[in-house]
């Protein structure tokens, strides 16, 4: 592809990932750092690939790393997304497949997970993820004597539940289930069984749903109180925070914020969420408006870049996803706190809504939850309201053994 423009290199590459069944999510964080590369090449002078552009942007990037101005996860993703982009350059495609290792099975379950690979109606993100599940199910079948799926009945599978009931979470376990039947459902289409054994791999499955606290109020005003207002990156960081604090956003759709989502006449900020895809209109209020203002009149790079929050230093390119969590972290070790997910900010802004006793269907508008299910997990933080439910049983009478109620 070495007659192609650096442009439409880095399109070609996004289309081939989104082809290849890939989040949005992931292909968007790719084509973050492509186009980083793409904006290196121009300033350059470079209207086609240049490898020796994209070693600039990996030094630049390994000095970041180094000066701990981004994490080792976000360095490791720079770097495999430029390698990704210099394979495509050189080839004309990327090999997302799943690597051949060695599996220890016998020649008939090897071709099975060679089947799998060549069917055509699985991306190639649920290939390596039925793959993924259904290896140690066919490691456990030739272990206890199972050459093939003659042999294999109901009973065998609920067996293989059974025994790897004490290493397999609730929620890990109704997974494999689902990955299974469609497994056994696979099998039956291809004449490999006679049965697809959707009855027993149909049992209802638990699921085991935690419940994450949010920030304390005494945290949030912590970390808010030690960010120096009156440096650039200060100016960033307190406007960057105070969207997840304020408002709720997530971290991703918070450095993905464009000048045109923001309606300063009308005081709302409108976004497209990118975990869901769902429109959202939130109020601008006072506190988070001037502290915009204050960054991007006072502190933002210049740039022609759409995004509002900006890396600090050349190049100037818009954040990752994971800098608000490393720039969070930074302030909650400074006042001597342990790390905590960016989301947890997220999660504070819900419950407190819940504690003030505003609907759960009001709330997760506001949040942009597609399903309410996401936020009922707020209830059950909700303690002061959940123990005026309890029922009062001092009046009952003390239980005797005999007793029957």
């Amino acid at each position: 592809m070495n007659s192609v423009t650096i442009d439409l290199l880095v399109t070609d590459a996004v289309r081939a990932f989104s082809d290849a069944g890939y989040t949005e999510r992931s292909v968007k964080a790719k084509q973050y750092t492509w186009n980083s590369i793409l904006r290196l090449h121009r300033e350059s002078g470079h209207d086609h690939y240049d490898q020796a552009t994209v070693d600039l942007f990996l030094s630049e990037a390994e000095k970041k790393y180094q000066s701990h101005s981004i994490g080792r996860i976000r360095y490791l993703h720079l770097v495999k997304s430029a390698n990704y982009l210099s394979a495509f350059h050189e080839a004309g495609e990327m090999d997302m497949g799943v690597r051949v290792r060695a599996t220890g099975l016998n020649p008939y379950f090897t071709f099975i997970l060679t089947e799998i690979q060549s069917h055509p109606e699985w991306s190639a993100k649920s290939k390596r993820h039925i793959r993924q599940n259904v290896l140690p199910y066919l490691k456990w079948l030739q272990d206890n004597g199972y050459e093939t799926f003659d042999k294999v009945t109901a009973d065998v599978i609920r067996q293989y539940f059974i025994d790897g009931s004490s290493r397999i979470s609730v929620n890990s376990r109704a997974n494999y289930q689902r990955t299974l039947r469609k497994f056994h459902i696979f099998l039956k289409e291809k004449g490999i069984t006679e049965t697809d054994f959707k009855r027993v791999l149909s049992f209802p499955s638990l699921t085991e749903h935690k419940i994450k606290k949010p920030i304390p109020h005494s945290e949030i005003a912590a970390v808010l109180s030690i960010i120096n207002r009156a440096s650039a990156k200060g100016k960033r960081d307190y406007a960057l925070i105070l969207l997840a604090v304020v408002l709720g956003l997530r971290a991703i759709d918070i450095v993905e914020l464009t000048f045109d989502e923001i309606d300063w006449v009308n005081g709302e900020i409108r976004i497209t969420q990118s975990k869901t895809g769902k429109t959202l209109a939130l109020p601008l209020t006072k506190d988070v408006a001037e502290a915009l203002q204050d960054y991007i009149l006072n502190s933002r790079p210049r740039s022609s870049l759409p995004n509002v929050f900006l890396t600090l230093k050349s190049p100037v390119s818009s954040m990752g996803p994971t800098l608000p969590y490393q720039v969070f972290k930074e302030y909650r070790k400074a006042v001597g706190l342990p790390p905590a997910p960016f989301h947890s900010l997220r999660r504070a802004v819900g419950s407190n809504l819940v504690i003030e006793g505003i609907p759960v269907t009001t709330v997760a508008e506001i949040l942009g939850h597609s399903d309410i299910e996401s936020t009922k997990q707020y209830i059950s933080l909700d303690t002061v309201h959940l123990k005026e439910c309890a029922l009062d049983l001092s009046d009952l009478p003390p239980f005797k053994g005999g007793d029957r109620p």
